[in-house]
């Protein structure tokens, strides 16, 4: 009689950055991630970078997570996107309110695997046969069009902060998708970890962890450096999500 596999494993990990509190900031993290496993086995799990950090914004990033990941699993992963985005959506309101973008994934109880994202959340597989990560995301921002246009890497990533893609006006037209293959382990990251470590680190710090998911996660938020913008320190906030195949 053959054993049952163990579900896959989850990790979740996030911390907020540092950072000058500017005029209607509040301190804490405008980051929230969740995963989710429902009756079938499949998982389902929403990393969420908010735009800003105003006290709306902070309250409402963790429902959008959690809001997200249960539609990633329940319905598609796109449908989680949109359907979180549209819980800060108010049209007709002035523009600037509440913004943000964010990366969905659902782990079927066989092992599929698909991506939803809008905006420059990431996601990696990782393949434990061959021992090698792969990006699966393309930054929905102005590095990203400028690099693909032929800029070196170096000179675009001064526009990464420049976003074609957001939550705010958010459609199903506006979000891209991708599967990954069965037997890869799932990194979830906001831009906080990828933007602030060096890809040789990243994909060491998988290596080291890949047999435990709630490590790397630590790992790579932890890894995650700050720097200076306008003369102050600065940190960003930083989550990752990681989802390990069956054992």
């Amino acid at each position: 009689m053959p054993t049952e596999q163990a579900p896959p494993r989850i990790g979740v990990a996030t911390r907020p950055g540092l950072r000058t509190i500017g005029k209607g900031d509040v301190p804490g993290s405008a980051d929230a991630a969740h995963a989710w496993t429902a009756a079938s086995g499949a998982i389902g799990a929403a990393v969420i970078d908010g735009m800003g950090h105003s006290e709306e914004l902070h309250a409402l990033v963790p429902i959008l997570a959690v809001d997200a990941a249960r539609r990633a699993v329940l319905r598609h992963p796109m449908a989680g996107l949109v359907g979180a985005a549209e819980l800060l959506q108010d049209p007709g309101a002035p523009r600037g309110g509440p913004d943000a973008v964010g990366i969905t994934a659902r782990v079927k109880a066989d092992g599929s695997i698909w991506i939803a994202w809008a905006g420059d959340c990431r996601a990696y597989g990782w393949d434990p046969d061959a021992g090698i990560l792969t990006r699966y995301t393309t930054d929905h921002n102005v590095a990203a069009y400028l690099t693909a246009q032929g800029m070196l890497e170096e000179e675009a990533a001064a526009y990464s902060s420049k976003l074609t893609v957001s939550f705010s006006d958010l459609s199903i037209a506006g979000c891209h998708e991708v599967a990954i293959p069965k037997g890869h382990a799932v990194v979830l990251t906001s831009d906080g970890v990828h933007d602030q470590m060096a890809t040789a680190t990243l994909e060491a710090l998988v290596r080291e962890h890949q047999a435990d998911a709630q490590a790397l996660a630590d790992a790579l938020v932890a890894a995650a450096e700050g720097g200076e913008e306008h003369g102050q320190t600065y940190r960003d906030d930083a989550t990752a999500i990681v989802i390990l195949p069956p054992r």
